[in-house]
């Protein structure tokens, strides 16, 4: 039984050996989980609970494995009956409800087994339809995509085709069909002109018609102050109205001026019309003989040997070609002084209502004049004339302000018109660098998912790794409890042998069957260690297949965008200069505002550092001036105590006088020898008397030393006080320069805060207006993006529909697949998320890639047309050149070819001026505005500069007061070091008299005098007496004058010693040393 036993714990100690293993195991699958995707910790959550109820079972049976051995050697060591009958039955109850607990196991793992396979087919059955309709959908898309690029390589084609098919007639055929479009354009230049002189008349006549109003109301006006002359007041208020009204017929001067120009500008346009008509005449002249040259140029076709001609009649067209061109330009260059016209019409509107304005305010006074005319009950019937005429006034300028509206809405239309074509061109840049900020985003998903594949193949090997590891080390186990079993079953057999051990045979079979029950168990955990070893196998061959799919299309991603980017970088080339000034501009002022936010922090900071600082050196110095002050205290307290022991000890010294007397009294019987001996004692004791008394006086000089040094330090502490009242007026005053530098700083930075917040506004206006603009075409497409994302919520919710059916077959498991399908969910719809990227991208790159070839096409159609325009116009002056002397009508042309180079070369050159000036004017404010910056830049550094100055000095001064304040407390520590020497002295001299007075004490007690019995003077004992005797009593004076001086002795050391020990005592409870009761005083004798 004994070797059982043994056996036994041997093996619970193994089991405990195993159980760390497990738990450092289940320490390292931790780690190892934190590194798993989500959906895949989840599982392996769940697989943990699992395991952790299997180990509360274990732990259960283990439990009853040690109170069945527990039973066993209550049986072993108790003999009766009735208690082995009472532990066999509860072993059989036990032993069943161990049976029942591993039947309800068994049952519980088979059963999370079946769903853990029905949920892993209905995952990866799902897993494979999305598979296989994402491969059938990628493949429509990219035939789709292959077509589209088959289209567009035969649109190019065809267009290419064309392009070189068109002969040279077709391009003049269409360049005169345009220039005609532009003779069309130049009559509704025409109607425009007649339209803006109508308006112009109309602006004529309301001006003559405010012109007449303001005559009427100063007429009336004056008539109202010759009325009113009574009244001062009334006068002066006149006087006012009448100098607003001069000014307002100055505006009226200023206008009929603005009427000059324009009238002066109408003849201009007068002379332009009339070029225009006659350009248009020399049009149709040049229409009919195109009309003649293209008929005879068709009957020179059929001739092949009239080839020359046609080439001659095609440089004379070129020429006129040309002629036309430059009446063209001319046209733009009256629309350029139409558009001056109409400025200049929207600044006498401008001026206008200023005189609008000035006609309110009069009419404001006229109201005040009429209330004091109706309170002076004067000219009643000429204030309600001067109200209607002011009536008829308002009604006529509102007309005015209606017609300037509407011609306001008419010049902002046609702004509007220029700005939409500005607009449209920063539209397309916005949708370039849309779709770079798209490629970046796919580059960036790209690296997050080839990062997560990373560690999820790694941390999946480490748990391959481990899980071999624990595999091999769970082999080792089960070979070694398969042979401590075929142990057991030897011993077994050899205890069957012996029938008075029948019942420990039962026991071991039980622990046996228990065994083997356990060695079942490991091997099942085995089983499913390698089936999810397996299972994650195959994980890391679908992830590493995900990788190789992710890796392809980033490639393919990367390759579109790298074409992207060459079409783009030629399109925001040209707008990115200007970009980037305004960023380096926005960028310079953002420095310097953090640059200066963080020298006023710093300062901010500095000046908190100091005041902490002198608060801290205030405090120090209380504390120091408070102890000192309660030390003080302390040894005024300890001279008032020892000045009560005193008077005391001087009461207690008269009394004890008086018990010496009569001990004299009592003592002068005594003998000789006794009186030689108290003489010894007498010179012994004077002896130490005078040592006292000079210890005293050193004592008293070092008590005035101590008096001293501490008036010394009642002085240093009140020079101390006085200097902390100089240091705080200096914080006081440094505090108050520092507010005020913060103030500085605060205006500074209020002024810079609202320069750059008007340059911010003004920017983020310009930055508004072309966002506004860019929303407008961006809706377009949001749209066609709505479509198809419209498209993809149908397919999704029919993918919903299919994963409803199966989530309604799959409701029967438990919460582990509701998780599982949760997160197989949000990865269908990342997917279809990367599907709709990827196809608004492609959506997108398609759009661009059409429309940069639509604009390669227009550029490349527009430099042909060029270069063709250039070489008839070449061709077209040398035939010219040649037929001066044979045609007039060539010299005319050239003439009129002259004529008009040289008005356009004026108007280029006065377009180059007005440009030129226009540049010179922004650069002059801008570098003012640097200027400016720089200059308040400079005031800001320079006033930081005095700050830190300041500081600097505040500093040293702080430095200074703290090199004075540590010279103190080194004096301080000086003068305590002197002090505890000099009580450390006082401790050693108390310890050398106190054993002085204990020797003498000493002395006393043993050898002190002893009363002999009183002597009775009668006739026998008479005849005793001798010459000595009487001579003992004739010296009886001496011996008491010398006891009373041996009392005084002993009095005063007695006094001494207990003012000494009180004294020390008080230090020794003061400074903490020293925390019993006080000891009574020691008495010399009983």
């Amino acid at each position: 039984m004994n070797n059982f036993q043994k056996q036994l714990q041997d093996r619970t100690n193994e089991i405990d050996q195993l159980k760390r293993r497990v738990e450092k195991f289940e320490k390292d699958r931790q780690q190892w989980e934190s590194r798993l995707p989500p959906d895949v910790q989840q599982l392996m959550v769940q697989k943990s609970e699992l395991t952790k109820q299997l180990n509360r079972e274990q732990n259960e049976k283990h439990e009853l494995f040690m109170q069945i051995n527990q039973m066993i050697a209550q049986l072993a060591d108790a003999g009766s009956s009735q208690d082995e009958e009472r532990l066999r039955k509860e072993n059989e109850a036990l032993k069943q409800k161990n049976a029942e607990l591993e039947v309800l196991a068994s049952r519980e793992m088979q059963r999370v087994k079946d769903d853990g396979e029905v949920a892993k087919r209905t995952v990866e059955a799902q897993y494979k339809r999305r598979q296989s309709e994402m491969s059938s959908e990628l493949v429509e898309t990219k035939k789709a995509l292959e077509e589209m690029q088959k289209e567009l390589h035969m649109k190019s084609a065809a267009l290419e085709s064309l392009r070189l098919a068109k002969q040279v007639e077709c391009l003049r055929i269409s360049i005169f069909q345009q220039k005609f479009q532009d003779t069309n354009k130049t009559d509704e230049l025409m109607r425009e002109c007649e339209r803006l002189q109508r308006e112009n008349e109309s602006m004529q006549r309301k001006l003559r018609e405010t012109e007449q109003d303001l005559d009427n109301s100063q007429r009336e006006l004056e008539r109202v102050s010759l009325t009113s002359s009574e009244n001062e007041q009334n006068r002066e208020k006149i006087e006012e109205m009448n100098r607003k009204l001069r000014e307002a017929h100055n505006k009226a001067d200023e206008e009929a001026n603005l009427k000059m120009d324009y009238e002066q500008l109408k003849i201009n346009f007068e002379r332009m019309e009339a070029n225009v008509k006659n350009n248009a005449e020399t049009v149709k002249l040049l229409e009919s003989q195109v009309t003649a040259l293209s008929a005879e140029n068709e009957r020179l076709r059929n001739n092949a040997t009239a080839a020359e001609e046609s080439e001659s009649l095609g440089v004379k067209i070129s020429v006129l070609e040309t002629t036309l061109t430059e009446k063209n330009k001319n046209i733009d260059s009256v629309k350029v002084k139409l558009l001056d016209a109409e400025s200049r019409a929207q600044q006498a509107e401008m001026d206008l209502k200023v005189v609008d304005q000035n006609l309110k305010n009069a009419e404001r006074k006229a109201m005040q004049l009429q209330k004091q005319i109706d309170a002076h009950g004067d000219t009643n019937q000429e204030v309600e004339m001067l109200r209607e005429e002011l009536k008829k006034a308002e009604e006529r300028h509102n007309l005015m302000a209606q017609r300037l509206q509407k011609a306001e809405t008419q010049s902002h239309e046609k702004e509007q018109e220029y700005r939409q074509q500005v607009d449209s061109l920063e539209s397309e840049l916005s949708e370039a660098r849309k779709m770079t900020e798209m490629t970046d985003e796919l580059r960036r998903e790209k690296s997050d998912i080839e990062d997560a594949s990373r560690h999820r193949v790694a941390s999946l090997e480490a748990e391959l790794k481990l899980s071999t590891k624990n595999l091999d080390e769970l082999r080792g186990q089960i070979g070694t409890l398969q042979n401590q079993i075929q142990e057991l079953e030897m011993e077994r057999r050899r205890l069957e042998s012996k029938a008075s051990v029948a019942d420990e045979v039962k026991t071991l079979t039980t622990s046996l069957q228990a065994v083997r029950l356990e060695n079942e168990q490991y091997q099942n955990e085995i089983e499913l260690l390698q089936e999810n070893l397996r299972r994650k196998e195959e994980e890391l061959d679908e992830t590493n297949d995900e990788i190789a799919e992710w890796q392809r299309r980033t490639a393919e991603a990367e390759r579109e965008k790298n074409q992207e980017k060459e079409k783009l970088t030629q399109l925001s080339s040209s707008q990115q200069s200007n970009y980037s000034q305004v960023e380096a501009a926005n960028e310079r002022l953002t420095t310097e505002l953090v640059t200066v936010k963080r020298e006023r922090d710093e300062l901010h900071t500095e000046n908190t550092k100091l005041v902490q600082k002198n608060m801290d050196i205030q405090r120090s110095m209380n504390e120091q001036m408070n102890e000192e002050s309660m030390a003080a205290e302390r040894r005024m307290k300890d001279l008032q105590e020892k000045y009560e022991l005193m008077q005391k000890e001087a009461t207690s010294s008269k009394t004890r006088v008086g018990e010496l007397e009569e001990e004299r009294l009592r003592i002068v019987g005594s003998s000789d020898s006794e009186v030689q001996r108290a003489m010894q004692e007498a010179k012994q004791q004077r002896e130490i008397a005078d040592n006292l008394v000079s210890e005293i006086e050193a004592l008293r000089i070092k008590l005035k030393r101590a008096d001293d040094e501490f008036l010394e330090a009642k002085s240093h502490i009140e020079s101390l006080e006085e200097r902390l009242e100089e240091v705080e007026k200096e914080n006081d005053a440094k505090d108050a320069s520092i507010q005020s530098l913060n103030e500085q700083i605060k205006q500074l930075r209020q002024t810079e805060e609202f320069n750059m917040n008007q340059q911010i506004s003004a920017l983020e206006r310009n930055h508004k207006q072309s966002i506004e603009e860019m929303d407008r075409i961006g809706n377009g497409k949001l749209a066609q993006f709505q479509r198809r994302i419209d498209e993809l919520e149908q397919e999704k919710n029919r993918l919903l529909h299919l994963q409803k059916e199966q989530q309604n077959n799959v409701q029967r498991g438990e919460k582990g697949e509701k998780q599982l399908m949760d997160k197989i969910r949000g990865l269908e719809e990342q997917l279809e998320d990367s599907e709709r990227s990827k196809q608004i991208l492609t959506k997108n790159l398609q759009e661009m890639s059409s429309l940069l070839e639509d604009h390669k096409h227009k550029l490349e159609q527009i430099k042909a047309e060029k270069k063709l325009m250039e070489e008839t116009f070449q061709a077209r002056i040398d035939d010219l050149e040649g037929q001066e002397h044979n045609n007039n009508g060539s010299d005319e042309l050239v003439a009129e070819n002259a004529r008009l180079a040289g008005e356009l070369l004026k108007a280029q050159s006065q377009m180059g001026r007005s440009t030129q000036n226009e540049k010179e004017g922004i650069a002059k404010q801008f570098e003012e505005k640097i200027k400016t910056a720089n200059n308040e830049k400079t005031q800001l550094i320079s006033d930081l500069e005095s700050a830190r100055a300041k500081i600097k000095v505040l500093e040293s001064r702080i430095e200074d007061q703290k090199a004075s304040l540590e010279n103190a407390e080194k004096r301080r520590r000086e003068d305590l070091s002197a002090v505890h020497a000099e009580l450390d002295t006082l401790k050693l001299e108390k310890l050398r008299l106190k054993d002085d007075l204990t020797r003498a004490q000493q002395q006393q007690n043993g050898n002190g005098p002893v009363a002999p019995p009183r002597s009775t003077r009668t006739v026998s004992n008479m005849s005793s007496l001798t010459n000595y005797t009487h001579t003992d009593w004739s010296e009886c004076d001496d011996v008491v004058r010398m006891r009373n001086e041996i009392d005084k002795l002993v009095q005063y050391n007695y006094h001494y010693f207990t003012h000494l020990t009180d004294y020390t005592h008080k230090y020794n409870k003061d400074k903490g040393l020293v925390r019993e009761a006080r000891r009574p005083r020691p008495r010399l004798w009983n």
